[in-house]
């Protein structure tokens, strides 16, 4: 079995670990190319806290939330801090951040959640991502 495999659906590469998705977790890993930034032309910038033009970023987490067909008006996002601050989110925190910075959870660089069909998004650069997952429970954690 691979381990992780990589796909592209219109025009988003991404990569993700087959055995989650078989244990009902989706879960993509974005990869840069084929979105709109003015840091970076033609590249898929996910983040709005890097100085990019706000407008670019949110049409490249609409063209994700197309492609992988989830929501990104619940989508759930955090400031991290390179801190070890975890929160729990359900229903009431969907939509945080997801297309505006001055919403998203601040001080946090974990999200938790068992609500089913919430996104969660974390964004990565010199930082190992952490997905844990309880097949049980049915929640996951970033």
């Amino acid at each position: 079995m691979e381990t992780f495999r990589y796909e592209t659906k219109e025009g988003v590469t991404y990569g993700y670990f087959p055995v989650l998705r078989e244990m009902g977790f989706e879960n993509a890993f974005t990869c840069m190319e084929g979105g709109e930034s003015a840091i970076l032309p033609h590249t898929l910038n996910m983040a709005l806290h890097v100085g990019d033009d706000a407008p670019f970023v949110v049409r490249n987490r609409e063209k994700v939330a197309r492609a992988l067909s989830f929501s990104l008006d619940r989508t759930v996002t955090c400031a991290q801090v390179h801190g070890s601050c975890v929160k729990v989110v359900d229903a009431a925190q969907a939509g945080r951040g997801a297309r505006d910075f001055g919403t998203t959870l601040t001080g946090v660089d974990g999200l938790l959640t068992e609500e089913k069909d919430l996104p969660l998004m974390l964004f990565y650069a010199d930082c190992t991502p952490i997905m844990v997952v309880d097949p049980i429970q049915k929640g996951a954690a970033l």
